[in-house]
């Protein structure tokens, strides 16, 4: 798989970083939007269909990393969660 990189707003300023390599904890839904190139409505309505954790702080809605890693398959399923299958 190819790194996905994270591009910053000024690239003279800071280099590009990888969604793993970044201390990132949450990003927002423009963020989640370019990374994932769809428009920032889907992930809105991913986040209020449930397919996608999210949380809101104040009047901002933020999208955990770890809930994009897993989307993306970076990060397996925990045993303990819902996503592993029992049978």
């Amino acid at each position: 798989m190819p790194d996905l990189r994270l591009l910053p707003t000024d690239p003279a300023a800071e280099p590009a970083t990888t969604v793993l390599d970044s201390g990132t904890v949450a990003f927002s839904i423009d963020e989640v939007a370019r990374l994932l190139r769809i428009n920032r409505k889907t992930v809105a309505a991913m986040i209020d269909r449930g397919e996608l954790a999210g949380v809101r702080y104040a009047r901002r809605r933020w999208v955990p990393a770890h809930a994009v890693r897993a989307l993306l398959l970076m990060d397996p399923p925990e045993a303990g969660s819902s996503a592993v299958s029992s049978s």
